[in-house]
Formats: structure tokens, C-alpha cells, sequence
């Protein structure tokens, strides 16, 4: 990267309210309050004419394959757009709130949208703008996404986080709880955990089917009163965490911005099922579906999981200790974490 210009300059002829790229960086969207038009990236050119918007546009998002851009405005109303032709599709959605952000699921079947104002996030079928369900919260919703599975939605509402089934829109997650107003709620490349970044400049990952932390929160300035995020992302391998912060005063007058890169405190893939049912056994407590402590039930029975520790095999190191942690202890060879 050189900072260098990228095509010819794109003429504008009145303000805009928002540019997106699509997730190739194929097609720029520039959107105007009643006006859509669609540039090629490289060169600057426009790709057909304006899509008519009919005024007080605020927003674009694409789709994942960037064949569909939906694009809100004041008041509520949602509209999908076919990039090809530029013909709308399905009819026109309305948010009970002011709309702040919307996305399309991976495969561009659902479009989810929050709000500013209502305290709840909307979901609709693509196709025909027919509800899919509405994720009820007890504060206003600056955040929404899909999880790059398509099984999961994160949402940020007050100071908490939280995690739902798209499909039955229940919760999955416990609350995932900040110290200040949670901004940002975005998912890891393998769906398996939770970003948030809230206003009093702290990041934190979190577990997306318990809600539990995962490492310490990642803080930033401390000479700021305020940092609000302006993005926050996993890095494609799901290894490093890319924040950036605006910074205010005590006065809320701006101090600049900061922007940082770390290390992502998870970079595996989930504990085995073994191993949660061991401390299950041994805690006597689980979580249930919606994320609440639970006495563990009674046929969860240590024996049972004795026998199918011995089952595992050795070619993971974790298994290979499981079958060994569940062998003879009067006839057992060391530890092999020890003989590493």
C-alpha cells in the first residue's frame, strides 16, 4: 500500500451520506439521501445508473457475494437492491426504531437491522421482506451481525452483548456484560467467539455459546475520558484483533484516534466435549441453553465418561491425556504432558 490514488476521481454532485466497498473491494456504493450509484473500484467509473432511493437515505451494507446492497433511511424503512440490474427486491422493510446498522447473512437469505431508538433488532427473508423474527433487548441496539456460520446473531444493547439462533431467534449466549456501553459485537472467522468493543475504550473477547470471558479485556488509553470504537474485526486466520478508537476529552472535545493490532487470546478451536463433561461432573454445575448455571444432572455419570475417555485415541495431545487421566492410576506410566 502507497497512499497512492486509485483510478480517476469520482464527480460528485451533491453530498454523500456513506461509501461502502463490497467485501472484494470489487464495487464502491456511494449513497446520497435519495440516491444510490455504483462505481467500479479500479478505475472510478460508474456501473449503471442511479438507483431512485426517494430521500433521507443514512446507510448501505452489501451482501457477502455482492450482488445485493439493501440501504436504509430515517424512519425505519430497509429496501434491498438486485447490483446487476438495479431492480428492488422483495418490498420494503420497516424498523420499528431508527435504523443504525444492517447485515445480510452469509448466504443473503436474511438481512438483520438495528436501532438507535427501539430496543430491539429486526430480521427479515430477503426475498419478499417478510419477517423473521425480532430480537427483543432492554436497551437501544447500535450493533447486529450474522456469525460467519449463518447459525448466529450478536447483538450490542446498553453495556452487554449477547448471542441468538437465527433460526428461533432464542438466546443462546448469557449476557456478555462491559463496564460501559457496548458499541461493537462482531463474531471470529469460526463463529466460535465474540468481539465487543465498548465506549470506555476496552475490547474483550468472549466465548459465543457461554458467554464467558476469554483472556483479560484489552484496554486502551487512559488518558482519554472516552473512546468510542469506530471498528473492530478479527484478522482473517482469527489470530489478531484490529481495533480503532476515537478519543475525547472530559469535555467530549476530540483527542484523536488510535488504533491498534493483538493478539487474539483464542486462536484454537473449542475445548472436547470430554473435557467440559469432566468439569461439569466435577463442579456439579453446567450451563443450559440459555447460558444459566444448572445443578448437572444425575445420569451424567463419571463412570460412563471413564469408558469413553479410554476409547479416545492418541493422536491429539489433549485426548492422549484424557484416556490417560482416566487409566489405572496403580498401573499408569506418567503424565504424557509431563514427557513432553
Amino acid at each position: 500500500m502507497t497512499g497512492a490514488p486509485v483510478g480517476d476521481a469520482i464527480p460528485l454532485t451533491e453530498k454523500p451520506n456513506a461509501a461502502v466497498f463490497d467485501a472484494y473491494s470489487r464495487r464502491l456504493a456511494v449513497l446520497a439521501p435519495d440516491q444510490l450509484r455504483l462505481f467500479d473500484a479500479t478505475t472510478g467509473r460508474q456501473q449503471g445508473g442511479p438507483i431512485r432511493l426517494g430521500g433521507d437515505a443514512t446507510g448501505a451494507v452489501f451482501s457477502s457475494d455482492g450482488g445485493m446492497i439493501a440501504a436504509w433511511s430515517h424512519g425505519g424503512a430497509v429496501t434491498v437492491w438486485d447490483v446487476a440490474t438495479g431492480a428492488q427486491i422483495g418490498k420494503q422493510m420497516m424498523h420499528q426504531g431508527e435504523v443504525k446498522s444492517a447485515n445480510f447473512s452469509p448466504d443473503g437469505r436474511l438481512l438483520v437491522a438495528s436501532s438507535t431508538t427501539g430496543h430491539a433488532s429486526n430480521m427479515w427473508t430477503v426475498q419478499t421482506g417478510a419477517p423473521a423474527g425480532v430480537l427483543e433487548e432492554d436497551d437501544w441496539v447500535p450493533d447486529a451481525e450474522f456469525s460467519p456460520d449463518g447459525r448466529w446473531v450478536a447483538t450490542s444493547s446498553g453495556n452487554t452483548a449477547q448471542v441468538w439462533d437465527a433460526a428461533s431467534t432464542s438466546r443462546v449466549s448469557q449476557l456478555m456484560q462491559e463496564g460501559d456501553t457496548v458499541l461493537i459485537s462482531t463474531f471470529s472467522p469460526n463463529s466460535e467467539w465474540v468481539l465487543t468493543a465498548s465506549q470506555d475504550g476496552v475490547a474483550q473477547v468472549w466465548d459465543a455459546t457461554t458467554g464467558v470471558e476469554a483472556g483479560g479485556p484489552m484496554k486502551r488509553t487512559e488518558a482519554a475520558a472516552q473512546s468510542l470504537p469506530v471498528r473492530a474485526a478479527f484478522t482473517s486466520d482469527g489470530k489478531w484483533i484490529l481495533t480503532a478508537w476515537q478519543n475525547f476529552d472530559k469535555n467530549e472535545a476530540p483527542m484523536g484516534w488510535e488504533v491498534h493490532l493483538d493478539e487474539a487470546p483464542i486462536v484454537t478451536g473449542s475445548a472436547p466435549a470430554w473435557l467440559i463433561q469432566l468439569a461439569e461432573i466435577a463442579g456439579g454445575e453446567q450451563l443450559d441453553t440459555h447460558g444459566v448455571l444448572q445443578p448437572t444432572p444425575s445420569d451424567k455419570d463419571s463412570t460412563q465418561l471413564r469408558q469413553s475417555l479410554l476409547r479416545l485415541g492418541v493422536s491429539d495431545p489433549v485426548d492422549q491425556f484424557g484416556k490417560w487421566l482416566a487409566s489405572d492410576p496403580r498401573s499408569r506410566a506418567i503424565s504424557p504432558l509431563e514427557a513432553r
